[in-house]
């Protein structure tokens, strides 16, 4: 996973761009008060590999920490495809 994004300020949000593995379901991003926001990940464009996040962040928050949650796909599914 690569991120970067911009430092808000005054009434400016923070913003959160960055790449993440094809699986991801979604991120959970755990803010400076403590509350999550859940960011759902797109393919990312001109057909590259993996998928984009891209979010704006509630005025006055930064970014405490960045989970990913991945879906797996249960092993008797995949031999039933």
């Amino acid at each position: 996973m690569a991120f970067g994004g911009d430092i808000g300020c005054g009434r400016t949000p923070s913003t959160l761009v960055g790449f993440v593995p094809d699986g991801t379901r979604r991120l959970d991003v755990v803010l400076g008060s403590g509350r999550i926001v859940h960011v759902v990940p797109r393919r990312a464009p001109l057909g590259q590999p993996g998928l984009i996040v891209t979010a704006v962040l509630p005025p006055g928050e930064a970014i405490r920490r960045v989970g990913r949650v991945t879906t797996r796909v249960p092993r008797h599914a995949a031999r039933r495809a």
